[in-house]
This record gives structure tokens, C-alpha cells and sequence, in this order.
């Protein structure tokens, strides 16, 4: 179906194709899970997965569809790397003694592209 840029504002549950909500959100659940980062050691954790959740539902809800889940992964992923990459401990030297993102990190995306921490 093609993109509306407006979503209808009487958008509800379940959505015209037959989403449910609950069912919205165990595929929002279970995208956010089985990111790479789910584990993301930072103190705004759990305001960072409610966010990303509650977006990918919406999305759902409005799109009636789950075309945008991987974007709630994709954001929720870049933001937790965006927040260790402030963090000094999140990182190794290389033989160099240049500093580097933990491999366990920085194997995910190129988050720093110059503008992290050293």
C-alpha cells in the first residue's frame, strides 16, 4: 500500500488489516530482544527500550503494518551506542595505543565517525 504521510486520527486497535495490539507488541518485544545491544550496560536503559517500544507500536498502530520495526531496533540500537561511546571505559587500546570502542560494541555500526570520546 502506498506511504500516507498523514496518519487518520481515529487510528484504534485492531487496525484495519487485523493487527492487534497485543500482538503489536510481542513483535515490537521480540524485534527490541533480539538486537544486538539488548543488553546495553547504560543508566537511562530502561527509558531507552520503553521509547523505542512504545515508537515501534505506534508505528504499527498508524502504518498498519510492521514495515517500521526494524527502524525501533535500528534507533534503539544507534542510541545505546551513541550513550557507551561517551563512557571512557568503553574502551581498549589497540596495539597503537590508539583507544577503540570495545569490539563487543563498536562490531555493531560505526557510531563514533570522529566525535567520540579520545
Amino acid at each position: 500500500q502506498p506511504f500516507s504521510p498523514l496518519p487518520p486520527a481515529d487510528a484504534k486497535w485492531p487496525t484495519p488489516s487485523g493487527i492487534t495490539e497485543t500482538v503489536a507488541r510481542e513483535k515490537c518485544r521480540s524485534a527490541l530482544q533480539h538486537s544486538q545491544l539488548w543488553t546495553c550496560p547504560i543508566l537511562n536503559r530502561a527509558t531507552l527500550v520503553d521509547a523505542n517500544f512504545e515508537d515501534c507500536v505506534t508505528d504499527i498502530l498508524f502504518s498498519d503494518s510492521y514495515d517500521f520495526v526494524e527502524f525501533a531496533v535500528a534507533s534503539f540500537t544507534d542510541e545505546c551506542l551513541l550513550a557507551l561511546s561517551k563512557d571512557p571505559s568503553n574502551y581498549t587500546p589497540d596495539a597503537s595505543g590508539k583507544l577503540l570502542l570495545k569490539s563487543e560494541y563498536s562490531s555493531t555500526t560505526d557510531v563514533c565517525a570522529g566525535s567520540c570520546f579520545p
